[in-house]
């Protein structure tokens, strides 16, 4: 283990790197530039930069103590879920998306209901969420099966609220979704759209065959300012341009 990370700190000091403890987590190398958004440009981040860690959020999360989570130094990003179906808004939003652009690059979510209208769903979103140049893209979550419309017909759905969504804001949305869910209803369907895949899989960190822009690996991590659980996930450099508002 000590020969490992002394061929690391070489490796890192070649790529002319500064090697602090907070660029490691969990075994990985991440940025901890925080939201400097500088720091995080793709054209002048190193191969020790390669993965950005963060985490997604909501009103599971209870009370956050913002204070405490800026101190994680290796997380680069929060997306913060803002509303659910065609009327439904987390009771959290507000506080947590104001709270943690004051620290990190945050973006916004909408967990889509397959049995409601996706153009009322689409006017919930963008009647909650203000985007600015340097957050997240809006995320549309779509994880289960309509029990009222087909697949085919929900594609359509799902095809509407991007469309409208990305009228609205000027940029296509990220797609969130499970592997397995997008491998059997979504592949080939949604080209161009930037991807965000949950495997929750451990042993996929740092996999750079993934088709998606950013990788969902734990809903089991742990931070300082969240009592409970957090989802993270992994964002490589390369994919920087493809998830933000420019």
């Amino acid at each position: 283990m000590k020969a490992l990370l002394m061929t690391l700190v070489f490796i890192l000091i070649n790529l002319n790197y500064t090697f602090q403890p907070d660029n490691i987590h969990n075994g990985f190398f991440v940025q901890a530039e925080g939201a400097d958004l500088g720091a995080l440009n793709p054209d002048t981040l190193t191969k020790a930069d390669a993965f950005l860690f963060g985490i997604d959020i909501s009103h599971y999360q209870r009370q956050i103590n913002w204070s405490d989570l800026s101190t994680e130094k290796h997380i680069t990003f929060v997306v913060v879920r803002a509303t659910m179906g065609g009327s439904r808004k987390d009771k959290f939003f507000r506080a947590n998306f104001d709270s943690a652009k004051k620290y990190f690059i945050v973006g916004a979510y909408h967990y889509y209901d397959p049995n409601e209208h996706s153009s009322l769903q689409a006017k919930n979103f963008i009647s909650t969420v203000k985007l600015d140049s340097g957050n997240l893209r809006p995320v549309l979550d779509i994880e289960r099966l309509s029990t009222n419309q087909s697949i085919s017909s929900l594609r359509v759905s799902l095809k509407n609220w991007l469309k409208l969504v990305e009228k609205h804001y000027g940029v296509k949305p990220i797609i969130y979704t499970g592997l397995g869910y997008y491998c059997r209803h979504l592949d080939g369907h949604f080209n161009g759209y930037p991807l965000w895949v949950a495997t929750h899989n451990p042993k996929m960190r740092g996999d750079t065959t993934l088709v998606a822009d950013i990788h969902q690996f734990s809903v089991k991590e742990r931070v300082c300012g969240i009592n409970s659980c957090v989802d993270g996930n992994e964002l490589h450099s390369r994919n920087l341009e493809r998830v933000l508002i420019r």
